[in-house]
Formats: C-alpha cells, structure tokens, sequence
C-alpha cells in the first residue's frame, strides 16, 4: 500500500470528476468517443451507401445506445471495405454491449490484426477474455495495455482483479495501488485492497480498507466539489482562492479525516507544505491507526524540515504497516541526512523487500552499504540497480568507489571499462579508468584517459589531480607542479592537489615555497597526517628542529587515528540489529 500522496496524483482532475460521474457515462470503445467519430464522418464527403456512411449513422445509434439497430449497418460497412479497423472495432462493440461474445471477438480479432497498436481493441478482448473464463488470455491482454502507453479505462483495476483470482497478491495490489492513483475516491479498489489485505493475514490493514471503502460510499457530494475547486485553484497558483477553499472545508469537514487527509494532500502537493499541516494534524487526530494520516503527516514534517516531528509520525505509520515501501523509504532519507547508516540501511532493506525491483531503492541501499563500508553487500545491490537502471552513471561510478574500497582493482578497472562504453562522451567515465588504471600502477596506459578527460572538462579538478600524479610518477616534477596548481586553482579546497603542489616542490627542493603551501593545506584539512609529514621533512631540510618535532607528534597521533578509523572501516557485511552484531 502506498500514501496518498502518491495515490491522489493527477486527483480531481479529468480522472477523478470521470470516477464522480461514472454512472452518468456508459463506457465508450475510443478515447475520443462516438462523438467525435460521427462528427467527423459527417463531415466526410461520402456517397450514400458508402462504408463512410454507413459507418457515421452507426456510430449514432451506439451514442444513443441503440446498439442492435447499428449491427446491420457495420455488417455492411464491413462488407464494403473489410480492411477498415475502425468498422470491425464498432461492430465488435455493438455485439460486446448485446452480450454476444463470442462474434464479438471475432470482430476484435479482425481489428487488432489491422491495426494492432489499438489499445481500446486489446481491452475488449480482455474484457471478453474474462467473460469467457479465460483469466491467462484476459491477463496478457491487460498487460499488452500497459505495455502500449498509459492505463485506458479501469484496466489497472481488472488487471488487480485477475491477478486476485489467480492468488498472485503482490501484482494484484500494484495493480490496484495504480488505479487508485486514477480514482482515489473509488470505494470498490479498497475493498479489493482489503481483500488482498485479507489473504495476507494482515487483519487490521484489512479492517481499515473495508472501513474506507464504506466510508466513500457516503462521502459528502460538496466537500468533493470543494475539493476539486481546491485542486484547481492550486493548479492556477491562485493564493486567496486556496485559503478561502482550505477555510470552507476545514470548517465543513472538519470531523472527517478522508476530506482532511486530502485537502492536507493537495495543498502538499501544491507545495503549500505549511498550509497542509492543519488538515493533516486533525485528520491524524481524528483517525490515530490511519496510516495514511500518520504518514501524510510526516511527510509534511519532513518537507518543513521538522525531522524529529516527522520521524515521530513516520514511525507511527510504520508500526500500522511495517512493510509499507513507502514510510521505510522516507525514514531511509531521514536517516540518511542524519548520519545514521544502520538505520537507514535497515529501512531501504525492507523497502527493497517490498519493492526488490526499485532501482532508487537500490541506488540508495548500495551508497548506504558503501557509505557504512559494507562493500561484500554494496556490489551485489548496486550491479543490480545498474542492471535496472543501466542509463544511470552515477550507479556505476559507486560500483567502481565500491571495487577500489575493496583494493580490487581488476574489477574496478573492468567497470570503469564498462561505464565508458556507456558513457563515451562522459569526462568523469574517461578519468574513472584513468583512475582505476593509476591504481594497478600502470600509469603509462592511465595517461592518455587522463588528458583526454582534461581535454574534455578543463575544469575538472579530479581528473587534474590525476595528471599530477600521472606526471610525478614519470620523474616530470615541474609538469606535475603546474597540473597540482590548476587542480587546486579550481577546487582551493582539495587536499590532494594541495598536498600535491607541496610535495612537488619539495622534490624540487623548493622548500620555503613548499612550507608556505603546507600551512595553507593544514589551515584547510588540520587532520590530513600525510600533510604533518611533509611539513617534518620541510623543516628538517630547513634546519627548524623544533618546528620538526611538534610536526613529528601530530603526523604520530593522526596517522595512529586514520590506522585505527581505516581498521574499523574495513569491509564488513551489515548484520541487521535484532539478528546480532555487526561482523568485521
């Protein structure tokens, strides 16, 4: 299940006032209707008899529901001009609308052969498929939908429903989660929420879909009208036309959390976070074990960057619907701006549990793992978001971070390899292998990536950084020199060019030069050690004993310090916290 947040999304728009008025409107087989159809061909220069002709008084007859009057007429277009697939489509319908499927089908089968992109054809077949008792044809024929643009009609609902009789629950409510995005005030695809919810064994989630659906059975008729004039108004960005509708309905509805929960929901939506957060107090207030309250709530908190408000309401969301992808992904962020690994990566696992093909999911699981140095389990995760996600460079450029983390330099030279055979015209690709090859110590194959990388991005920093030491290693001291100072001309605060530009001078035995560089780089990184060192060797060649010594103690502590941080990162694998402890 998922927030309403997501479900409401284009809500009270054309979908939602077509969900309001469903029983005023009789299903139309094209999505531009009858109408337009029969407009057109009256405007068609067509002799009498023609299929034209009789084509455009079918379609009237239909418009009217006059469907067995139209039957003869497209028969005789049909007849005339049988590889019209427009006629075989309208004679399929007026015999689908009579019932009688099986000539039916055979008309819509002749109309998908000529015009096989058809998505309204391909939902009748379904939609006779069903009929027939032939729930596998019905379920590849829904899925043919999706798979040809966006959602016609309620196929995301009988998809759901197909998917329910054949016990395949997690398609079936990723069916029905997306027709509520469509039809958030549709009661039935709660209750068939509730079904599914039901046959999990998850009782109170059930519970709450049934009550949900009675409760939209009863919703009141002028708090949705508000509600979509709410809509509008925040579309049209009209300030005092939102306050005076967010004011109507919190005074109207202000005992039921549905109506609060959604002017909460669309004012959010709107960006109008803290607007949002009366509505959301109250509807919380009023329905505690709603997760969608909770969790609108905090999500509301968050966007107000009241995080520990937030986390408290999430979390609340999270006892109603521990597996909710949803809530746990939004804790995972929270998390993750505070700093806190384990937490994080506890919640996207279970996200991606949920949701095992997510490649954000997986995106952020793999960095969290990176980032907590559980590299045996952040290259697995990350070569799968790669996988689903293959035109995302920064994922590969993690897996390579992951691979160098590891000191497996072959495997991160091959995706470096990989990622610039995705990635050509990307500077960052090009100096990654340049990188990766630097590290295997082969610097005479690392140099021509490394200058094209530079040729390509004269301002990237890192790929400069690299020259340097491409450079320095072949004995060009003064050529590194100059790549160290460019790097540091662009980023003034990148400890490896400024240690760079200091130990160069210091081969060139420039050493006044190199003391003054070294103070700027502590001044910028006062824990780097290897900064202290070269400062000891500075002063030692300066004859400043003193000054050596006391550079001498703090390199000895900070090198002791990054020794015992580069032992306790080194890579682990994440054991979950009610499982035991992490394992080095």
């Amino acid at each position: 299940m998922f927030s309403r947040w997501q479900r409401i999304g284009t809500i009270l728009g054309v979908a939602m006032l077509a969900a309001l008025l469903w029983e005023q409107h009789a299903l139309q087989p094209r999505a531009a209707g009858l109408a337009a159809i029969a407009r057109e061909a009256d405007e068609a220069q067509s002799s009498p008899g023609s299929p034209q002709e009789l084509f455009a008084k079918a379609a009237g007859l239909i418009k009217t529901g006059k469907y067995s009057a139209a039957i003869p007429l497209l028969q005789r277009a049909a007849a005339l001009a049988p590889n019209q697939a427009s006629i075989h489509h309208y004679l399929g319908y007026a015999l689908w609308k009579l019932n009688r499927w099986v000539p039916a089908k055979a008309e819509f089968e002749k109309a998908r052969q000529l015009d096989p992109r058809n998505p309204y054809t391909c939902y009748f077949l379904a939609r006779i498929a069903q009929s027939l008792g032939h729930p596998d044809r019905s379920i590849a024929l829904y899925e043919m939908i999706l798979k040809m643009g966006p959602a016609i009609y309620d196929t995301h609902q009988r998809l759901g429903q197909a998917y329910l009789n054949q016990g395949e629950l997690r398609k079936a409510r990723a069916q029905i989660e997306a027709a509520l995005k469509q039809e958030p005030w549709e009661g039935s695809l709660y209750y068939q929420l509730g079904r599914i919810d039901q046959r999990e064994h998850h009782a109170a989630l059930a519970r709450e879909e049934f009550a949900a659906a009675g409760r939209l059975k009863n919703v009141d008729q002028a708090s949705i009208r508000r509600l979509l004039a709410l809509f509008q108004a925040v579309e049209d960005h009209q300030t005092d036309r939102v306050q005076e509708l967010r004011a109507q309905l919190l005074e109207n509805a202000s005992k039921d959390p549905e109506i609060l929960d959604s002017v909460g929901v669309l004012l959010g939506k709107g960006g109008l976070y803290s607007s949002a957060l009366e509505p959301l107090q109250l509807s919380a207030k009023l329905a505690p074990n709603s997760f969608e309250a909770n969790f609108n709530l905090g999500l509301t908190l968050l966007k107000l960057n009241r995080a520990q408000e937030a986390e408290t309401w999430l979390n609340k969301a999270l006892a109603l619907e521990p597996d909710s992808v949803e809530v746990n992904k939004l804790l995972a962020i929270l998390y993750v701006g505070q700093n806190r690994n384990a937490e994080a990566i506890e919640r996207l696992r279970v996200a991606n549990q949920g949701s095992p093909n997510d490649p954000k999911v997986l995106a952020l699981l793999g960095q969290q793992y990176l980032a907590g140095h559980y590299v045996k389990q952040a290259i697995p995760c990350l070569a799968q978001a790669i996988k689903l996600n293959a035109n995302d460079p920064s994922l590969r450029y993690l897996l390579i971070e992951a691979y160098e983390e590891q000191h497996d330099y072959p495997s991160a030279v091959s995706a470096a390899q990989d990622a610039v055979g995705h990635f050509p015209s990307d500077p960052r690709a090009i100096y990654e292998l340049g990188q990766q090859l630097a590290n295997l110590g082969d610097y005479k194959r690392a140099r021509p990536y490394a200058e094209k990388a530079i040729a390509m991005q004269p301002s990237f920093a890192e790929a400069q950084d690299l020259m340097g030491d491409i450079e320095a290693k072949d004995g060009q001291y003064e050529a590194a020199l100059e790549s160290f100072k460019r790097a540091k001309s662009l980023d003034p605060k990148n400890v490896a060019a400024l240690r760079g530009v200091a130990e160069n001078l210091i081969r060139l035995r420039r050493f006044p030069e190199a003391l003054a560089e070294l103070k700027q780089a502590v001044a910028v990184d006062p824990n780097d050690s290897d900064l202290y060192f070269n400062l000891m060797r500075v002063y030692v060649r300066l004859g400043q004993r003193q000054e050596a010594a006391q550079a001498e103690a703090a390199f000895q502590k900070l090198h002791a310090r990054e020794v015992a941080e580069r032992n306790a990162q080194a890579p682990r694998s994440f054991t979950p916290p009610a499982a035991g402890r992490e394992e080095n």
